[in-house]
């Protein structure tokens, strides 16, 4: 056998290898990828994650500030923003009636001294005459304090028996004669039932004139698209019709075949409606019926330009095309008179529910009006029978005091009565002695209660709120001032669950405040993160605490009650491979994709991902390398 050279082998084995890269080459060819695709070039850069949020400015100190006591204010010594020293007087209650109690009880004491005084030198005539007119004075003061009460409790019980009575008659309606409220919400209770009843029949009544048209119009549609298909679908007419022009022949029996379409439809939709007459339904099928009407009109056209283009022959008369003329022509006539009475169809059921919905909110708005007016005299009644008894309550307890206040003195003025007349004892030195001590801790008790008249500051700090004016009537339990502390401020967010995980005690934030402009910036950072959940609408968030840092230099332009955006950095990486979320490809459990595209070849690499920053960059920490085409989005050809 003869053998082959090392050198033609080679020759041959580079032939066969050129001939294989031809016929790959052409195969990949057939097979090129038509699809278009966006890429980035991966590059490493520095990824920031944050969680944004928005807070209330509060003082760490606030004093809400109270009086132990209800009463008119007579006095306000300071304005909102102005500084105050602890104990300063912010403001008083009306006091002039403790005033004259001080006066009476100084007075009280003077005199116990002097009894004293006296009782150990001895009680002339005329001083026993003294005493006796005390005496009665005493008498007479108690016995008219007793009147006063009296008196009161009868007014205050007829007073309680008419708001009672009131609020009976609100509550209950079968109770007597109805109220005023009671009539109006009746009335309009039944101007709605009889606006639905009666615009509801115009309704029904247009409903009824509609299913009536539609079946007219329906067997019109019949017989026009009989008419057409008679002539169009004619074998024997072939040959003649629209040969001028065969476009409108064309036309003809594609609008013919369309208008087929929607009568089946609205002959398919009409006995559904027929069973279920609701206004929607009707104006659907109106509006179905029209549609095919201008199909039918638009075949109608098409079908006379097919015969105005036709020509005339044997068996193709013009006696023949002028007579498919004048029947074309008269169901033109008929369609168009259809479509006419339809559209008034369409409009006189639009009218009637317009008419319906306009007529029967604004009876509905008034019918609500009546029985919220009829809800607020309700409450108005039970405010006004809670204020009448505690008002009667205390009117009652201040009563009750001057009832005893006149009895005391009147039991002292009777000991001193019979003190002057007696000797001097001992045991009545103790007695006008224990007397003097009960004058001395009156006069301290009023000092006390005209003290607890006047409302301090309890810290050095800044009056941020007054809620009272001169004048106003206060009562116990309302907040008066609230006094707060300059010294540290924070900012309370609410950080959803699905952010909290990100954020933990020490991350910077930044703090921009509504008030102020954007450029002016503040820094702080987490303090306090709220273990326990908070829901919000049902929603599922944490408190987060944020103070400023000291080293803010513009702190004074903070106040609280600010509006404030904060931005907390969570993470920061820095020169790292980052690309769109969107570019990442999840496999249901087999890991994350991402379609790489270098030298005109996809593939598909599986990634490991790390940190989520903002603007959607997601880090990638193993797949990928720095210089990779990136396909972000794929335009399927």
């Amino acid at each position: 056998m003869k053998k082959i050279s090392v050198k033609k082998a080679l020759i041959i084995l580079s032939v066969l290898a050129v001939i294989a890269i031809i016929i790959i080459s052409a195969m990949a060819r057939g097979s090129k990828d038509l699809n278009e695709y966006t890429t980035i070039t991966l590059e490493r850069g520095d990824l920031i994650q944050t969680v944004s949020e928005t807070g209330i400015i509060k003082t760490s100190d606030s004093f809400d500030l109270s009086f132990e006591q209800g009463g008119k204010i007579s006095v306000i010594q300071t304005e909102v923003g102005q500084e105050v020293e602890k104990d300063q007087v912010i403001a008083e209650l009306d006091h002039s009636a403790l005033d004259i109690r001080l006066a009476q009880t100084r007075a009280s004491l003077d005199i116990a001294n002097a009894n004293l005084t006296k009782l150990r030198t001895g009680a002339t005539s005329q001083e026993i005459a003294i005493y006796e007119a005390s005496y009665n004075r005493a008498k007479s003061a108690y016995d008219s304090s007793l009147t006063e009460l009296e008196t009161y409790q009868k007014s205050l019980d007829e007073s309680i028996a008419q708001a009672t009575k009131t609020l009976y008659d609100l509550e209950n309606t079968g109770a007597g004669t109805p109220t005023v409220y009671e009539q109006a919400l009746d009335a309009a209770e039944t101007n709605l039932e009889n606006t639905e009843t009666t615009y509801q029949q115009g309704i029904d009544n247009s409903i009824t004139s509609s299913l009536n048209i539609v079946e007219t119009q329906t067997s019109a549609i019949n017989n026009s698209l009989d008419q057409i298909n008679s002539i169009i679908n004619e074998d024997d007419y072939e040959d003649y019709l629209s040969v001028k022009n065969k476009t409108y022949l064309s036309n003809a029996r594609k609008s013919y075949d369309e208008a087929i379409v929607l009568l089946d439809q609205t002959n398919l939709n009409t006995p559904k409606v027929k069973a279920a007459p609701h206004r929607d339904n009707v104006k659907n099928l109106l509006q179905e019926t029209l549609d095919t009407l201008n199909k039918t009109y638009l075949s109608l056209n098409n079908s006379f330009s097919a015969l105005e283009n036709s020509v005339t022959g044997s068996a193709f008369s013009k006696t023949t095309l002028d007579g498919l003329k004048t029947i074309i022509n008269t169901q033109i006539g008929i369609i168009s008179a259809s479509i006419t009475s339809t559209q008034s169809a369409i409009q006189s059921l639009d009218s009637a529910i317009l008419t319906y919905d306009t007529r029967v909110d604004t009876a509905n708005d008034t019918y609500t009006q009546a029985k919220t007016n009829l809800d607020n005299a309700i409450t108005t009644a039970k405010n006004n029978l809670t204020n009448v008894k505690n008002n009667g309550d205390q009117q009652l307890a201040s009563l009750e005091g001057r009832v005893e206040s006149a009895n005391q003195s009147l039991f002292v003025a009777q000991a001193e009565l019979n003190r002057v007349k007696s000797p001097a004892r001992a045991e009545d030195i103790s007695l006008y002695q224990a007397q003097y001590r009960q004058a001395e801790a009156e006069l301290n008790s009023v000092t006390n209660q005209i003290e607890k008249t006047k409302l301090k500051a309890p810290i050095d700090g800044v009056v941020s709120k007054i809620n009272f004016e001169v004048g106003e009537q206060y009562n116990v339990g309302r907040v008066v001032a609230t006094v707060i502390s300059e010294t540290e401020y924070r900012i309370d967010v609410d950080i959803s669950e699905s952010d909290i995980p990100k954020v933990k005690i020490g991350d910077e934030v930044s703090i921009t405040l509504d008030a102020l402009s954007e450029d002016v910036k503040f820094i702080g950072s987490v303090s306090f993160i709220e273990p326990a959940e908070t829901v919000i609408q049902d929603v599922i968030y944490y408190k987060v605490e944020i103070t400023f840092d000291s080293a803010n230099g513009n702190l004074k332009l903070v106040k609280p009650g600010m509006t404030a955006n904060v931005e907390i950095t969570t993470n920061e990486k820095i020169s790292i491979l980052a690309i769109p979320g969107r570019a990442i490809i999840d496999r249901n459990g087999d890991g994350k994709f991402v379609k790489t595209y270098n030298n005109n070849v996809i593939e598909e690499k599986k990634v490991k991902i790390g940190i989520i920053g903002d603007g959607g960059m997601v880090e990638i920490i193993s797949g990928l390398e720095e210089g990779d085409e990136v396909v972000t989005f794929t335009k399927e050809k």
